[in-house]
């Protein structure tokens, strides 16, 4: 399901305006954006759990080449949500 799918749906079951919903909902994603990034969770019972996790660099194998490299994942400093 796509964001605007949910907000049709949603929109659908509430009798909301879909821009009422959509800005709820881009409210709330950012919220716990901001919530997590502070190093806190947020726990959405029925949904699960978003905590911030802190991966250790990994070693990776290019198929093609035989070379090995490090690998660091790096998460977003914000959440764009797309029209």
């Amino acid at each position: 399901m796509t964001f605007t799918e949910l907000v049709e749906q949603v929109s659908k079951e509430s009798g909301i305006s879909k821009d009422e919903v959509s800005l709820v909902l881009k409210s709330a994603v950012n919220e716990i954006h901001t919530t997590v990034m502070k190093g806190e969770s947020v726990a959405l019972p029925g949904l699960g759990k978003f905590i911030r996790k802190v991966s250790k660099p990994r070693m990776a194998f290019g198929k093609m080449t035989s070379e090995k490299s490090t690998v660091k994942f790096s998460p977003y400093d914000s959440v764009a949500v797309k029209k």
